[in-house]
C-alpha cells in the first residue's frame, strides 16, 4: 500500500504573522506609550520642566545632525546592550557584547540621522504647526511610506547583513518579493500599533524637540525588550 504523503506546510500568512507580533508588543507598547504620554504632560503642563526641554532643543538647534547620531547611539545602541550585561548577564563582559554594541552605535547613530532628515523634509512640506490635520499628515507620510518602505526594510536588511557575519553573497534575497512579505510586512504590522500613538506625541511637539523625544521612545522602547527578554536568557559561552 501506498504510503499517504502529507500536504505541505504552507507558511504562515504575513499579516497573520504581524498580528501574532504586535499582540506580543501589546503591553510593552502600552508601556512605552504611558511613558512617552507623560512626558508631553509634563512639557504641557509642568512650567518648571521646561528649562530642560529649552536644554535639549537649544542643543539640538546647536549640534544638528551631530546630536541626532548621539542619541541615536546612546539610546538604541549604548543603553541597552548595558542592561544586557549588568542584567541578563550579571555584569559579566562577552566577546559578543563589543560587536553589538559597535553594530548598535553605528547603525542607530545613521538610523537617527536619517530620521532627522525625515523630519525636517515633513516639516518643510507640511509646516511645522501642531493643530491636528498637520499631525495627522506627518503620522501618516511616516508610518505609510518612511517607516513601511524605508526605515523598516533598512533595518532589516542590515540586520540580514550582519547575521550572516557581513558577508554580500547571497545578499540579493532582501530585494525579492518573499523577503518584503515574510520579513517587511509582518514588522510594519507589528510596529503598527505601538508606533501610531508615539507618532502622535512626536508630532505634537515643535520641531526642534522631536528628534530628542524620539529618541527617549526610542530608548525605553529598547530597554523594556531587553529587560523582558531576560527571562529567556541562556548561559551562552562564546
Amino acid at each position: 500500500m501506498d504510503t499517504l504523503k502529507q500536504p505541505p506546510t504552507l507558511p504562515p500568512k504575513p499579516w497573520r504573522v504581524g498580528l501574532e507580533a504586535a499582540r506580543a508588543n501589546v503591553l510593552p507598547g502600552l508601556v512605552v506609550q504611558g511613558l512617552m504620554l507623560a512626558v508631553i504632560l509634563v512639557y504641557f503642563y509642568c512650567p518648571g520642566a521646561h528649562g530642560v526641554f529649552v536644554w535639549l532643543a537649544e542643543r539640538k538647534a546647536s549640534w544638528g545632525f551631530g546630536f541626532s547620531a548621539l542619541a541615536g547611539m546612546l539610546a538604541a545602541g549604548v543603553l541597552p546592550e548595558l542592561l544586557k550585561v549588568t542584567v541578563l548577564q550579571r555584569f559579566s563582559w562577552r566577546r559578543a557584547n563589543g560587536s553589538a554594541l559597535l553594530f548598535g552605535m553605528v547603525y542607530f547613530a545613521f538610523h537617527c540621522m536619517g530620521t532627522d532628515a525625515f523630519y525636517r523634509f515633513q516639516t518643510w512640506v507640511f509646516g511645522a504647526g501642531t493643530d491636528w490635520l498637520t499631525i495627522l499628515k506627518k503620522t501618516v507620510v511616516d508610518l505609510g511610506v518612511y517607516t513601511a518602505f524605508i526605515s523598516t526594510p533598512a533595518y532589516l536588511i542590515v540586520a540580514e547583513w550582519r547575521n550572516q557575519g557581513f558577508r554580500f553573497a547571497g545578499m540579493s534575497r532582501v530585494f525579492t518579493r518573499q523577503f518584503f512579505l515574510e520579513k517587511v510586512v509582518p514588522a510594519d504590522i507589528a510596529m503598527l500599533g505601538v508606533w501610531i500613538p508615539l507618532c502622535v506625541i512626536i508630532y505634537a511637539l515643535p520641531p526642534l524637540l522631536q528628534i530628542p523625544v524620539y529618541s527617549l521612545a526610542l530608548a525605553f522602547w529598547a530597554l523594556l525588550l531587553a529587560w523582558m527578554a531576560r527571562g529567556d536568557s541562556r548561559d551562552i559561552r562564546d
